[in-house]
């Protein structure tokens, strides 16, 4: 284990100052989630859910990164509802934010490398970081880049991001979605 674990500690991700994700921003009044080719893929569904979804936030006390999957309904042009399942890291972070008083900023990125969407799902310690373990499995760092309107870092090669905060308190019903 210990060239294994050598080779973990040796793929830290790096950020970088672009990448294809920042190729064209949309900010203002060009953003346009119901542009998004987004599916709503059953009947009853109550809207179109976001696809594969890979979540980043950071915990409001020690600033560690999570990366997860979550369930996000496109609402309207600018507004979008994240499903934070009550057990995952992300629901911690904005619970966290929330006892703040304060928003959580998030940054949804889509598209890219299957070994980041593996590492996204993957049942890792806390403790593991999601892109050092997308590195390993790729043999190479994870490339990031830094947000445009948050401060966060997202895979450079995604295909595209949507970046926003989620405000305390801030509820609206979801659904329904026929879950298979």
């Amino acid at each position: 284990m210990v060239p294994k674990l050598r080779r973990l500690a040796s793929l830290p991700p790096r950020t970088v100052g672009g990448g294809p994700c920042q190729d064209k921003v949309l900010m203002g009044d060009a953003v346009d989630l119901l542009s998004l080719p987004v599916l709503q893929c059953w009947p009853e569904d109550g809207g179109r859910f976001i696809t594969l979804p890979l979540v980043f936030t950071h915990d409001p006390a020690s600033g560690k990164r999570n990366v997860g999957m979550y369930r996000i309904q496109i609402f309207d042009r600018t507004t979008a509802g994240m499903h934070w399942q009550i057990h995952k890291v992300g629901a911690e972070h904005h619970r966290r934010a929330e006892e703040r008083g304060q928003p959580i900023e998030v940054a949804v990125a889509l598209g890219g490398d299957p070994a980041i969407t593996f590492s996204a799902v993957a049942p890792l310690p806390p403790s593991i970081d999601e892109m050092l373990f997308a590195g390993f499995l790729r043999r190479k760092p994870v490339e990031l880049v830094r947000c445009k309107t948050v401060d966060v870092l997202v895979p450079a090669a995604a295909e595209f991001v949507i970046e926003g905060r989620v405000d305390p308190g801030e509820r609206r019903p979801e659904g329904p979605f026929g879950d298979h």
